[in-house]
C-alpha cells in the first residue's frame, strides 16, 4: 500500500508558503529488550498515525509497543518493532530504508494536503470572477481539510 508505491527517493513536498518542518527520525536497536526503537518527531496532522503504522506493516514490522504524544502543532512517536520473522533491524542499510519509507510517508499527505488546498484557492478565485447580471448569488466556503 504505502510502501508498495517506492516512491521514498523522490521528494514530494513542493516548497510554498506553508512551512513544513522536516521530520526528525530515528531507528535505533535496544539491546536490552531485544527491540528496533523507532522515534518520530514531526508537525502533528490528520492521519499521521495510520500513516506510520501502516508503512511499517507494509515493510513487514510488528509493532509491539507504541507511545503517542501530541503537543499543540507538534507529534512525537515512538514505536518499538520487530521483523515479521521476529529479528530486529540489523543492517545500516535497512535502518536507512525504514527512516528513507517512514520520511516518504509523512510527506505524501503533508503533498496531499497543500494541494487539496491549492484547488480550493483556485476554485474561491474562479468563482469570485463569475459574474451573473441580474441575479444575486452568495457563495458559501465551508472547510474540510
Amino acid at each position: 500500500m504505502m510502501y508498495a508505491n517506492q516512491d521514498y527517493d523522490i521528494d514530494h513536498v513542493e516548497h510554498s508558503t506553508i512551512v513544513c518542518r522536516k521530520p526528525l527520525i530515528t531507528v535505533e536497536n535496544c539491546e536490552d529488550k531485544g527491540y528496533t526503537v523507532v522515534n518520530l518527531s514531526c508537525v502533528d496532522r490528520h492521519k499521521l498515525v495510520y500513516n506510520t503504522v501502516c508503512t511499517l506493516t507494509d515493510m513487514q514490522y510488528v509493532v509491539f509497543y507504541a507511545i503517542i504524544i501530541s503537543e499543540g502543532p507538534n507529534a512525537h512517536q515512538e514505536y518499538y518493532i520487530r521483523h515479521v520473522d521476529g529479528c530486529k533491524i540489523s543492517s545500516e542499510v535497512e535502518r536507512q530504508h525504514v527512516n528513507d519509507c517512514l520520511e516518504t510517508a509523512i510527506k505524501r499527505q503533508i503533498s496531499e494536503v497543500m494541494t487539496k488546498l491549492k484547488v480550493l484557492v483556485n476554485l474561491k478565485e474562479m468563482a469570485r470572477g463569475l459574474s451573473c447580471p441580474g441575479h444575486d448569488y452568495k457563495l458559501q466556503w465551508r472547510k474540510q481539510i
